[in-house]
């Protein structure tokens, strides 16, 4: 039996998690429009369970990713690269269009909240390069990259670093290659 819920935006990506992994509860919030009852659900399952939000790379799975952690703030997340869920028409973007491979990757590198905020301050960013320098959105975007999490602005970046607890230190060692 498993102890995770996945949360996905629609009936495709769904059909194509229970594919993979056989019996797993999946919660789908039928797009962008996700209604209080699917927040409900999901609160719920969150209290004897590992929420994963795993929802579509562009900005609709973006803005629901932001209205699931209002409500339900301890959910986990994982992510994949969008050049990694582009459809065969090259049209559309998703979780439903990634292979097996890569979302049980992405499953298992999931990004949990951590209960301590981590500590970078904007300082840490101009100090690292990540902001001021001509070069420092290709260096955020390396990071983002290392996590799958896409591409990002400063402050953004600062906030999602945080949330996951990702230190100075671990943005030095994706930065150096590791």
């Amino acid at each position: 039996m498993f102890k995770q819920v996945i949360v996905v935006e629609g009936k495709n990506d769904e059909a194509l998690i229970k594919q993979i992994f056989s019996g797993i509860e999946v919660i789908k919030t039928n797009g962008s429009a996700i209604n209080e009852q699917t927040i409900k659900e999901i609160s719920l399952a969150s209290l004897t369970k590992e929420v994963i939000l795993f929802l579509d790379p562009d900005g609709p799975g973006e803005k629901i990713r932001r209205t699931i952690m209002e409500k339900v703030p301890n959910c986990s997340h994982a992510y994949i690269k969008k050049s990694s869920c582009i459809s065969k028409n090259h049209r559309k973007v998703g979780v439903e269009h990634a292979d097996e491979k890569l979302i049980k990757e992405a499953l298992s590198n999931r990004l949990t909240v951590s209960p301590i905020k981590g500590s970078l301050t904007i300082n840490d960013l101009y100090e690292l390069g990540l902001l001021g320098m001509p070069d420092s959105a290709i260096k955020r975007n390396i990071v983002c990259d290392k996590l799958s999490i896409g591409p990002l602005t400063a402050k953004t970046f600062l906030k999602k670093m945080n949330l996951f607890y990702i230190t100075k230190e671990d943005i030095i060692r994706y930065l150096q290659g590791e």
